[in-house]
């Protein structure tokens, strides 16, 4: 059976730091959501941490999320696992923003970094394109700040 996908709610709203969904199952693996705003580890950039809110207010930390294997689903690596029996229950989701908002800083400091770096080589120049950018950067940045 094909899993259904998780709705990825942080590829369209980076900045959403709560949302509602529900569990769509749980097992030794984790806690799969029909959507979540937490972002999954990839691309060397670490999965959100938060907590997922039961109706009664129980309170479940999610310590990663990861993609399952295809990355067509995300799987939540919570602390402690709810029974499973909480499939199809409303859930409230909250990550830890101040974490999230490092990693994303972090990740717009490499990518300048990188664009900083003079890797002239006859197969891949420093091109003039790349040169605007940065200036542009540093324009910016005093009323931007990282």
């Amino acid at each position: 059976m094909i899993p259904v996908p998780t709705v990825r709610l942080f590829e369209a709203d980076a900045y959403l730091t709560e949302a509602e969904g529900q569990i769509v199952s749980v097992s030794e693996h984790g806690i799969r959501l029909d959507q979540t705003l937490f972002y999954a580890n990839s691309g060397g950039q670490p999965g959100d941490t938060g907590v997922l809110l039961l109706n009664d207010g129980q309170p479940i930390e999610i310590a990663d999320a990861n993609y399952a294997p295809g990355r067509i689903t995300i799987v939540h690596t919570a602390k402690p696992l709810p029974p499973a029996s909480a499939a199809g229950q409303p859930i409230k989701m909250k990550i830890d923003w101040e974490r999230r908002y490092q990693h994303m800083r972090m990740h717009t400091c490499l990518h300048i970094l990188c664009s900083l770096i003079d890797a002239r080589s006859p197969d891949a120049p420093f091109t003039p394109t790349m040169r605007v950018s940065i200036s542009t950067w540093k324009k910016t940045r005093s009323t931007n700040p990282l």
